[in-house]
């Protein structure tokens, strides 16, 4: 059972981690901030934990039988995303919750949500009709 989670939870241990770096020793460029390369970041580490909890969801519960529990799995993947801010907030220093690191976790997640449910029914239509990849 734990062997279908540990990429999930490695991937939650890394956001901790890159969320814990105190904000006097995150890179800053000029055009980091026209381009807002900072939400995409948190974009990208959402989708990323949403795909991974879903696939770990997947994998421990059969093929059909994961979907009525998978939004509350993606409810938990945006908490995170909230108590990732709030204890960026209350216990760093140098870093301060931001409500749009939060809308961007937030779209991360339902996004990579979207991208999974895509990847697998292309996947299954395609191994339905004796394809593989």
């Amino acid at each position: 059972m734990l062997k279908r989670w540990w990429p999930a939870a490695l991937w939650a241990a890394i956001i901790f981690v890159l969320c814990s770096i105190p904000g006097k020793d995150i890179p800053s460029a000029g055009w980091m901030h026209a381009v807002s390369l900072d939400k995409w970041v948190h974009f990208v580490m959402f989708a990323v934990l949403s795909i991974l909890v879903l696939h770990g969801l997947r994998r421990s519960s059969g093929r059909d039988e994961y979907w009525p529990f998978q939004w509350w799995w993606v409810g938990l993947v945006v908490l995170y995303g909230a108590l990732t801010e709030g204890y960026q907030h209350w216990f760093l220093e140098d870093r301060y919750a931001d409500v749009y690191d939060f809308v961007a976790n937030t779209l991360g997640a339902l996004v990579g949500t979207w991208i999974y449910h895509r990847y697998h029914h292309l996947y299954y239509r395609r191994v339905e009709s004796g394809k593989t990849f």
